[in-house]
């Protein structure tokens, strides 16, 4: 079967005036495919496939009652159950078959964000980082500020993690934040 966009062009061809040996020609493919297109272009639209028969069909109902009514949802539980009724089928094709049957999780409520207005709230936070130079290992501390409601984001390094610097980390924040 021919693409679509080849079928397409084959007709728009033929109302330019071509003939079927200039087609297929053009396209490289044989006259007989042409005149078959340029005769039938509903031979474009693929037919869909009839569903095939599957191992799981038979006992379909039977799950449906498990799940329902004794709410039996593991797949394992239901395997285990379906293969002395004579199942031979995999464990996939049943757990897709019980995904929608299951019930939706209850208890998981989204999660709600702590919502502050202007200029109430910073957070921040410090983080150790080590690098090597000329076989020493040396520590530096991240400090960064983050603002409750615009989230605008403070960064730098600093060699100590005590409180003065603590306090001029937080100065230097404001003066970036322009408080």
């Amino acid at each position: 079967m021919l693409r679509s966009q080849t079928v397409n062009t084959i007709h728009d061809l033929h109302q330019q005036g071509k003939t079927v040996q200039e087609i297929a020609q053009k396209l490289e493919i044989s006259r007989t495919t042409v005149r078959k297109y340029l005769a039938h272009p509903e031979a474009v639209i693929p037919k869909p496939r009839p569903p095939r028969p599957s191992k799981l069909d038979p006992f379909k109902e039977q799950i449906t009652r498990w799940v329902m009514e004794d709410h039996c949802i593991n797949c394992e539980v239901i395997y285990a159950r379906l293969q002395p009724m004579g199942y031979t089928g995999g464990i996939s094709i049943l757990k897709e078959f019980v995904h929608p049957l299951r019930p939706v999780v209850a208890g998981h409520a989204p999660v709600q964000r702590y919502e502050t207005e202007p200029g109430h709230q910073v957070q921040f936070d410090w983080g150790e980082f080590t690098y090597e130079q000329e076989g020493i290992i040396h520590k530096f501390y991240g400090f960064t500020a983050v603002l409750g409601y615009s989230r605008m984001r403070f960064v730098t390094f600093v060699k100590r993690c005590d409180t003065p610097t603590l306090i001029r980390c937080l100065m230097e924040a404001f003066e970036y934040f322009g408080g």
